[in-house]
């Protein structure tokens, strides 16, 4: 039961950012709370399925996932984000499934 409601419980991303050959991250049906930072964006670009559902997040997802080039599948499902998709969606090239 992973938590996360401020930049502290976000920390976990950091770590995450040195597992070069990172493919699959599944973070879903946890207690995460709130935006989701912009540290998101230093995950590896090898990074193929990002599985976030389930969780309390909000406000808008941040532009710079766009630079998760190498994402098939990305479900942000049940939770609950504002905002537009069409500054980072279709700059993702290898994108086949999106979950909202």
């Amino acid at each position: 039961m992973l938590e996360a409601g401020d930049s502290e419980g976000w920390q976990f991303f950091d770590a995450l950012a040195n597992c070069h050959s990172l493919n699959k991250l599944s973070v879903s049906d946890n207690l995460l709370h709130g935006s989701i930072p912009n540290s998101i964006s230093n995950l590896s670009t090898t990074l193929q399925y990002l599985l976030m559902g389930w969780n309390n997040l909000s406000g808008i997802v941040p532009p710079t996932i766009e630079k998760l080039s190498g994402l098939i599948k990305l479900s942000l499902v049940n939770n609950n984000l504002t905002g537009t998709i069409e500054e980072w969606v279709g700059k993702m090239i290898n994108l086949e499934r999106l979950n909202l």
